[in-house]
């Protein structure tokens, strides 16, 4: 198993936008399976933490960019984050 969290998707290009971040997250995410030999198929849980509950849609669009159908389990959060222009955070688990 991999467990795979703490990751933020923010930087100076795309504060306050919930879509990019997103995007950013999951391609670092993305490296860091493909760095421990695991895919995205491979990912079978998902906790989304977002600061704005309001933001889900933005969130969900960049989410479905890797998630095409199967998608894993997963929750969504509301809450604060440690990153002062952080979002979103996701945590994700990925079995074989």
């Amino acid at each position: 198993r991999l467990y795979v969290s703490g990751i933020l998707g923010n930087n100076a290009q795309n504060k306050g936008d919930m879509t990019a971040q997103t995007n950013e997250l999951l391609a670092r995410v993305g490296r860091t399976l493909t760095a421990a030999g695991f895919s995205w198929g491979d990912v079978v849980d998902g906790i989304v933490y977002i600061t704005d509950i309001s933001k889900f849609d933005a969130m969900n669009a960049g989410y479905r960019t890797v998630f095409t159908k199967d998608f894993p389990a997963r929750a969504t959060v509301g809450t604060g984050l440690v990153g002062a222009d952080g979002l979103v955070e996701i945590m994700f688990v990925a079995s074989k």
